[in-house]
């Protein structure tokens, strides 16, 4: 087939799901040099395109108008009084065997108490997949994109009143890579009070004052002053027409704040116990949640905020197998007929 004869439209429905490199070009009947034109091609038309590997080992999966590590920008709408208040969490990874849906619950019941009604979920809702030879393959009890996607929708706890906006990490990107499917997406188009945020970060305005949250990429470490490194530099790096008010990371696992800059960042610790994986890579590993209240001023800028964090000192073991679903009011799964 010549290049100039090739279905793009077939092409890139072909790559929706994770595909071995030489197979698209035997299927195509191209090159490997008109298989990189074709794909240089898409990606300056604005569709999102992964490759990763070398020669025989590479591999290509189209993400198409999925937005990643992109500008995400989300309107949250309060009342016109000058307080914003949030329950913040991360990492619950449901799905892992490891996972506290019942500290997870009880955070919900806790925001509730205090009259709070918006949660920010930072990154790895869900525990992704692992292929049958992975070391950590064992630890799941939902093994598949379609049952994690079901246990999340019917098991996260819901409150009437309460809306939870979340962005995704690396961990359900495996969803995406392995089947196609954006599993952020799927489960906000499930639940009414799921709001899908983006994969990997988005900025939030609350009127005039913006906030980053986003899965904040770092390597294993043995020191504890380099918790606080990543951050900075992230900090650092931002440009000042980039500047926030306030920093929301996940992936960091523990509890932290720090300022510069005159931004104010606060690492979101998890909502997990520690896995073989965390283990492995010799993570300094919090368990908790974050409550957030920031003040604002009458014009609805930033002024000054005050972040609580609740850590949970032990974990309980086997909690998936006997956590029950919290549900108040409402109904927790009904479709929004998309």
């Amino acid at each position: 087939m010549a290049i100039d004869n090739l279905d793009l439209k077939k092409f890139k429905e072909y790559i929706r799901k994770e595909r071995a490199c030489k197979d698209v070009c035997a299927k195509f009947n191209i090159s490997i040099l008109e298989f990189t034109s074709i794909i240089s091609k898409l990606r300056s038309m604005g569709i999102n395109i992964i490759m990763y590997g070398v020669e025989d080992d590479a591999y290509v999966i189209n993400l198409d108008e999925r937005n990643l590590n992109g500008d995400n920008i989300y309107t949250i709408d309060i009342n016109d009084d000058n307080h914003f208040d949030a329950l913040l969490l991360s990492d619950t990874r449901f799905g892992s065997k490891y996972q506290q849906l019942s500290k997870v619950n009880f955070a919900y019941q806790m925001a509730n108490k205090l009259g709070i009604n918006k949660v920010i979920h930072l990154r790895d809702i869900s525990e992704g997949l692992y292929s049958v030879k992975s070391l950590y393959y064992s630890t799941l009890f939902k093994d598949t994109t379609k049952d994690q996607i079901s246990y999340i929708v019917n098991n996260y706890p819901y409150i009437e009143g309460i809306t939870t906006y979340f962005i995704t990490g690396d961990q359900d990107l495996t969803h995406t890579i392995k089947n196609g499917v954006d599993i952020g997406r799927a489960i906000s188009d499930e639940r009414d009070d799921m709001i899908y945020l983006g994969n990997m970060r988005c900025t939030l305005n609350v009127r005039k004052m913006k906030i980053l949250a986003q899965h904040l990429k770092i390597g294993a470490f043995d020191r504890a002053k380099t918790i606080s490194l990543k951050p900075q530099d992230f900090l650092y790096s931002m440009r000042s027409e980039e500047k926030v008010d306030i920093v929301l990371d996940g992936h960091i696992l523990v509890d932290q704040q720090i300022t510069e800059r005159e931004m104010s960042e606060i690492s979101v610790p998890s909502m997990v116990a520690t896995t073989p994986r965390i283990r492995s890579n010799a993570v300094p590993h919090n368990v908790g949640f974050i409550i957030l209240n920031v003040n604002l001023t009458k014009d609805g800028k930033f002024r000054n905020k005050y972040a609580t964090y609740a850590p949970f000192y032990q974990t309980d073991i086997d909690d998936y197998e006997h956590c029950k679903v919290l549900k108040i009011g409402g109904k927790k799964n009904e479709s929004k007929n998309r």
